[in-house]
């Protein structure tokens, strides 16, 4: 095994190994590049990029690394039932359909109603599901597996959350970390930060994790794209303390370098603004790069606004988000 650069730590690139060996659905594993870019951030900064976006074609971003573990412990374990709980807009809901039906997993979607048009993601995930795969539910944070177990006659069933955001996916996200402590050899010198966006902010948190395996030690920001820093530090507890259990592992919060930000505009989650448009198309002509408009934009929106604050010599940009979902958008470039 190679020795990584930055006195990475190889008895946690071990560890980190094999959690995503033994873990994860090797067939659903897949590796990013990661590559310097020009344009749109601010001058002065070396700014290199990891492309997660280009992950898993048809399903794109971090999904792909949730899926390998979240489905290898499905199979494992047997679920007669898997019930996907999340909008009809959702990037997680229409990748898991197809995820599941390619390995013949027996599935329902528990969304609310649908009010908005059917366009992007929504017209296809509604092509995709035939009446009896649908339930409708009244909270958009879903409902008690309990629930379920009462309205599909099931009680073997796993329901996966929205965003997908529980201990089952980490492993599967273990390999971002991983991925990076060896992609990193190539660039000049540790990044002073390291950027990524946060949904569920399940994808940032096992990144965290995963460095702290490793002792990588730089700087994390975190750009909120939804929720608030109470409920993103209370989700990462509660993820740490079942990992620490499940894996018998000791990771803590405490000596972790990172912080949380908000985009500088269109604040609220989904949120659209005339200045967020503008900003959308400003990074999708620059960067020359396909980006979403509601998660991605707002990020190198936050992260450019950072790195014209602090000035760093060297950043790095986590780009997990899938460009999928500018088909919800793509009317606003005409």
């Amino acid at each position: 095994m190679a020795v990584l650069a930055f006195n990475t730590f190889a008895g946690g690139e071990i560890m980190l190994d094999t959690l995503v060996n033994t873990y994860c659905e090797s067939s659903l594993l897949h590796t990013s590049r990661l590559h310097k870019v020009s344009g749109f951030f601010p001058a002065g900064t070396e700014v290199w990029m990891k492309r997660d976006d280009e992950l898993g074609f048809g399903i794109g971003g971090a999904k792909t690394r949730k899926y390998a573990s979240l489905i290898a412990h499905i199979k494992k374990t047997g679920y007669e039932m898997v019930v996907i709980e999340g909008g009809f807009n959702s990037n997680n809901v229409l990748g898991l359909v197809s995820q599941l039906q390619s390995f013949d997993i027996p599935f329902v979607v528990a969304t609310p109603a649908q009010h908005g048009p059917l366009m992007g993601n929504a017209l296809y995930t509604q092509q995709m599901l035939a009446a009896n795969l649908w339930v409708e539910i009244a909270q958009t944070k879903g409902m008690p597996a309990k629930y379920y177990e009462e309205k599909l006659a099931c009680t073997k069933l796993f329901v996966v959350k929205e965003g997908a955001a529980q201990i089952e996916s980490v492993p599967g996200l273990l390999s971002l970390a991983a991925e990076l402590a060896q992609q990193m050899e190539m660039m000049p010198q540790l990044p002073e930060y390291l950027y990524i966006d946060a949904g569920t902010g399940i994808t940032a948190m096992a990144l965290l994790m995963g460095l702290q395996l490793l002792r990588i030690e730089t700087k994390v920001v975190i750009t909120l794209i939804a929720g608030n820093e109470r409920e993103f530090n209370a989700l990462f507890e509660k993820i740490i303390n079942r990992f620490n259990r499940q894996f018998n592992m000791t990771i803590s919060m405490e000596s972790m370098n990172y912080s949380l930000v908000f985009p500088p505009s269109a604040k609220s989650f989904g949120s659209v603004n005339s200045t967020m448009v503008g900003v959308w198309k400003d990074i999708i002509q620059e960067l020359k790069m396909p980006i979403d408009l509601t998660y991605t934009a707002k990020h190198f929106a936050a992260v450019r606004t950072h790195i014209a604050s602090h000035k760093p010599q060297l950043a790095l940009v986590v780009n997990c988000g899938s460009w999928l979902a500018a088909r919800n958008h793509q009317h606003l470039l005409v």
